[in-house]
């Protein structure tokens, strides 16, 4: 479905989404002679559009992904076809690499140590709570 992909086309594309362009490519449905089939392909198109990073120096590539269900159907009495049901989804599924600056990076180690630092904080300050009320108990002789 669409345009055919050169082969740097296909270099750039996801795998995930390189295996859904082409899914009916190479495939035979045929019929057995004494028995009529009707095969039945239910396929729906949606639009990729990938940007490869800039230092690539590729063309954005624009593909269309199909997901194909089929069913054979045979009947005694009724001539062998082929329906094709289609639906042209209107979205688009768009890819780009989206670098983040390093103080982001920064920032979110800063948040992970802090947090660290605040749930270890939180945890001493309650065993030290906790053994001082047993030794409270303790030199009050309710300890059990």
């Amino acid at each position: 479905f669409g345009p055919f992909l050169s082969e740097q086309a296909w270099m750039v594309l996801p795998p995930h989404i390189a295996a859904s362009v082409g899914a009916l490519d190479d495939r035979a449905f045929t019929s057995d002679q004494h028995v009529p089939t009707t095969h039945e392909h239910y396929v729906k198109v949606v639009r990729h559009e990938v940007s490869p990073p800039s230092s690539w120096k590729v063309d954005p590539v624009t593909a269309y992904g199909y997901v194909v269900h089929s069913n054979n159907i045979q009947k005694e009495g009724e001539v062998p076809t082929l329906r094709l049901n289609y639906d042209i989804l209107p979205i688009v599924v768009s890819f780009a690499e989206k670098k983040q600056a390093v103080y982001h990076f920064v920032t979110q180690l800063c948040a992970i140590i802090g947090g660290v630092f605040t749930v270890a904080g939180l945890t001493a300050s309650m065993m030290d709570k906790g053994i001082n009320a047993l030794r409270r108990k303790q030199e009050l002789g309710k300890l059990g």
